[in-house]
């Protein structure tokens, strides 16, 4: 076991340094035009009020974001980033704090949205071939391909269940658009594509045999001297 350890140790903490080296320059730049230190993104807060205030639908409303509307804008530009952001995410916990049985069901909604579909057909009208129900058939195949994994010990498994369950979590606070699941599609079909593989696997062996056995089975024809 000790072994073991060290063979995922030390390539872990070496990922961990190099991400942390890639991402520096952008987080002292970050600390140089925000006079603040802010990791990556700034608009948690921001986006935290989109999705919660009283009456609202759990998806976000664009009528309250700087980009249309010109009195948030407004007070974007005087208050500057930091400090409107900073505003905005007292409002959505104070909507938590005063109604905090509305934001459990929307969050609730929006692990629903996020997972079925419906966020894929949210503001924009969708060409024929995006069909909203092929997302939930996917999120449904995808529950026994990862009891698949766990029972077959399929490598790094755990990497994969941890992704999808802690990469959503932001969205299911605040709202889900399509493109949100978009890093999550390849690791979920290369899971449902792992049983796939297995079935096919085992067809093929049980196949081979009998043909094997039928070729066995057929009579020799003798040819004439």
């Amino acid at each position: 076991m000790h072994l073991r350890k060290k063979d995922w140790l030390r390539p872990a903490l070496t990922s961990l340094l190099v991400c942390i080296i890639v991402i520096s320059p952008w987080l002292v730049r970050n600390r140089i035009v925000f006079g603040h230190w802010v990791f990556l993104r700034s608009n948690f807060g921001a986006e935290f009020a989109l999705g919660n205030y009283p009456a609202s639908f759990g998806r976000g409303w664009g009528g309250k974001h700087p980009s249309g509307n010109l009195k948030e804008y407004a007070d974007y530009k005087q208050k500057g980033e930091v400090a409107y952001v900073q505003s905005k995410q007292k409002l959505g916990m104070q909507f938590v704090r005063e109604s905090p049985g509305e934001f459990i069901t929307l969050s609730a909604r929006r692990v629903l949205y996020f997972w079925d579909g419906s966020a894929m057909g949210y503001r924009v009208p969708l060409p024929w071939y995006w069909v909203p129900s092929s997302f939930a058939v996917i999120s449904f195949l995808l529950l026994p391909a990862l009891l698949v994994a766990h029972r077959k010990k399929l490598p790094a498994w755990q990497m994969f269940f941890g992704a999808l369950l802690l990469y959503p979590l932001p969205y299911y606070l605040t709202y889900s658009q399509v493109r949100y699941r978009h890093v999550l599609e390849p690791i979920i079909l290369l899971l449902i594509a792992y049983p796939g593989v297995e079935v096919f696997s085992k067809l093929q062996s049980v196949v081979r045999p009998v043909d094997a056995l039928a070729t066995l089975s057929t009579p020799t024809k003798i040819q004439p001297s």
